[in-house]
């Protein structure tokens, strides 16, 4: 007997299924999908096939029921993005795979939908920021641009590779930028960056209606590159009065030009006025909040197209109103970070919202209990939101999966989670499962990528150079051969091997690749929690930034569809990751060629941690 669960996000679906007992003779399993009002099911493609078969065309495809998949799950990228859907799985048995037939079958799945209900409270969106994909390579050789042209295109422009990256997540903010302003709503924003060629006209069509305080982001000068004989031009210039580098310096000279009413928000030193959100009033009554977009979205070409990112959209009008207060408040205080704003900061808002809660938390908040004695590691302390969220994940009772980026290295929340690994019972009883992607330059731990593989600890080489390391192009480049010639010689070697179905990967644009700051408590199970927001999720963002973190208890849906997005996200992050790993540490690259028959591998899914993952799963 075949058990199946579906699951979707507003990009993809995901389908695990599940056999009381290893299959005989079975090669793998057919997928079909059956989207609502049709009566024929279609078949799922799939893109690789056996082993044998080297004579095949980059990018081919075939139905399932002619290369099956040797797994029990598959993310379906292939479906009707605005559909529901429902899916089965047959067995294929055989001694080969010229001979095989259909076998046992599992039912259909339950309905899973795509969209997200015009009425919903709580809307999630994702982008498709992973730029080191087949998909994209093809696209750049097709093209013959850069990626920087293709995601970065003239104001007001967009293009297929800078539509796929940003996904539904880029679709729908610019929808609802649109349809507010024609409507005649206010917007309050408070923002990092702000660049993006499509994102920025939109805010610029608002003219007094859009009230904005604008950051310095994190104010550096990017640093000059040779392009040719020509040196690229800075995207600002430094303050005259020899303050920190503005980021945001055209797009503030835009906003203004449009007659958008601008706040200056240039705090310099270690602080990042660092928040990502729109505040929307209600047309009819434009003092009224009515709903707020927030999340881990910068408004710049990276942001929204080059990073795998998240944005949430919250219908009510109490979480509104919090998050218009807190813009108020940064007004009042311009530039700085009085006493004042921390304790204004103290306490959290929470609301019902639909059958669930949400709790807004803000920073700069006050430390909590006794401050750190010098040497502990954590000279930052603890805070109140962390303390919340940590309650929660320490709560967990089947599963954490997250997303992180660069939330420090001690008294965080990836600390806490790491905590669950090191507890033997919380260890046995739970799947844990993430990526964290962290800047090693800023403490002692030089690990630039940290993996939880099915509650396994994986951590990038601490002596590595960064562009092998980090989750990028399958291929070795120029520094790395000079580093370590044997690794690089290694890799080189086996993408030869593959070279038949491989492009060479772009690496992508700076360092950044996940940039999604989420944790998912227990998602499908019977108190759901969905940690996210700007906030980096340690202690270095309660106590110095502009930031806020939204916990969201009790929505199985959107906490399903937030955990889609990030087993997506690690599955394609963590196959690249291990064999850049295996070649810098000299060690066997994986040499799977394609579908096998015997299918071996069908035994271990009835034991161990991957069975621990499917009981998760179904």
């Amino acid at each position: 007997m075949i058990s199946i669960k579906a699951y979707a996000n507003c990009d993809h679906s995901y389908v695990v299924w599940v056999a009381d007992k290893p299959i005989d003779k079975c090669l793998g399993f057919a997928l079909y999908r059956l989207p609502a009002g049709e009566s024929t099911p279609q078949v799922v493609e799939t893109f690789v096939g056996p082993e044998t078969d080297t004579k095949v065309p980059a990018g081919t495809s075939r139905p399932s029921t002619v290369w099956p998949i040797q797994k029990f799950m598959w993310s379906d990228y292939l479906v009707d993005t605005h559909s529901d859907v429902r899916y089965q799985v047959v067995a294929m048995c055989g001694d080969d795979f010229d001979s095989m037939k259909p076998g046992v079958k599992s039912p259909w799945s339950n309905t899973v939908s795509l969209v997200s209900p015009p009425g919903a409270v709580i809307q999630a969106y994702f982008n498709r920021g992973v730029v080191s994909t087949q998909w994209v390579a093809r696209q750049l050789q097709s093209n013959k641009k850069s990626l920087k042209d293709l995601v970065d295109p003239p104001t007001g422009k967009s293009n297929k590779v800078r539509d796929f990256l940003g996904g539904e997540l880029k679709r729908a903010l610019l929808n609802l930028l649109d349809s507010q302003c024609r409507a005649g709503a206010h917007i309050y924003a408070s923002l990092f960056e702000l660049s993006d060629p499509e994102v920025l006209p939109a805010i610029e069509k608002f003219g007094q209606r859009a009230h904005v305080i604008l950051s310095d982001g994190t104010h550096k000068a990017p640093a000059k590159k040779a392009v040719g004989k020509k040196k690229a031009k800075a995207r600002a210039a430094p303050k005259k009065n020899g303050g920190p580098f503005d980021e945001n310096a055209e797009a503030r000279s835009a906003l203004r030009a449009a007659h958008v009413e601008v706040h200056d928000r240039m705090v310099g030193g270690n602080h990042f006025s660092h928040h990502k959100f729109i505040v929307f009033t209600n047309p009819m009554s434009t003092t009224e909040p009515v709903a707020v977009w927030t999340g881990s979205t910068n408004l710049t070409y990276g942001g929204i197209c080059t990073q795998a990112n998240n944005g949430v959209f919250i219908r009510d009008a109490a979480i509104a109103q919090r998050f218009l207060t807190q813009w108020k408040e940064l007004v009042k205080v311009g530039n700085g970070y009085p006493p004042e704003l921390a304790k204004f900061d103290a306490s959290a808002q929470s609301q019902p919202v639909g059958g669930g809660k949400v709790t807004a938390w803000f920073a700069p908040n006050p430390m909590i209990g006794p401050k750190p004695k010098k040497g502990n590691g954590n000279k930052n302390g603890d805070y109140a939101d962390l303390k919340y969220a940590r309650s929660l994940i320490q709560n967990a009772q089947e599963g954490v999966l997250f997303l992180v980026f660069n939330p420090g290295f001690r008294g965080t929340l990836l600390n806490d989670i790491l905590d669950l690994l090191n507890n033997s019972s919380k260890n046995k009883k739970l799947y844990i499962h993430g990526v964290a992607n962290q800047d090693p330059t800023g403490g002692p731990d030089k690990s630039p990528l940290i993996f939880v593989h099915r509650n396994k600890l994986e951590r990038s080489d601490a002596a590595a150079e960064d562009n092998i390391v980090l989750p990028a192009a399958v291929n070795a480049p120029s520094s790395a051969k000079a580093k370590d010639k044997a690794a690089a010689i290694a890799l080189q070697k086996w993408v030869k091997q593959v070279d038949n179905y491989w492009q060479q990967e772009s690496g992508g644009l700076g360092m950044v690749r996940v940039h999604s700051k989420v944790i998912v408590v227990d998602p499908l199970g019977k108190h759901p929690v969905i940690i996210t927001g700007s906030h980096n999720l340690g202690p270095k963002a309660s106590s110095q930034n502009d930031d806020n973190m939204v916990i969201i208890e009790n929505d199985g849906d959107a906490a399903a569809q937030y955990a889609v997005n990030i087993i997506t996200i690690y599955n394609q992050y963590r196959w690249r990751f291990q064999q850049v790993l295996a070649a810098k540490n000299h060690e066997t690259l994986n040499q799977w060629n394609g579908l096998l028959a015997p299918w071996k591998s069908q035994s271990s899914y009835f034991s161990g941690d991957k069975a621990k993952e499917l009981k998760f799963w179904t």
